[in-house]
């Protein structure tokens, strides 16, 4: 939404999967003071990446 009504020279989604993109974090990559105390959420399992 932010991208059709701020980015967007038309309000459309036209040129986002060329600006815009997700990108993908390995939480294995968390530094030690950063990382959950417990990495299982009985929500999601045992969560290994991030998007």
């Amino acid at each position: 939404m932010v991208y059709k009504y701020v980015y967007s020279p038309n309000q459309t989604m036209t040129g986002y999967y060329e600006t815009f993109r997700m990108s993908v974090f390995d939480v294995a990559n968390f530094q030690k003071d950063s990382m959950p105390e417990d990495p299982k959420f009985k929500e999601f399992g045992n969560v290994t990446t991030c998007m």
